[in-house]
């Protein structure tokens, strides 16, 4: 989890790129990588 934490910031929380490097880092589908996009925003939110 750490790892997906820093990839998404790394990028600087910008959308396109974590999904496409979601898409080629575990083969995400456009829904799961969204979901996840938008979970880490909330949580960063939350908690940063």
């Amino acid at each position: 989890a750490y790892v997906v934490l820093g990839q998404y910031l790394v990028l600087k929380k910008n959308k396109e790129l974590f999904q496409e490097w979601m898409k080629d880092a575990c083969s995400a589908n456009s829904k799961q990588s969204t979901d996840c996009y938008q979970c880490l925003t909330d949580w960063c939110e939350e908690f940063l």
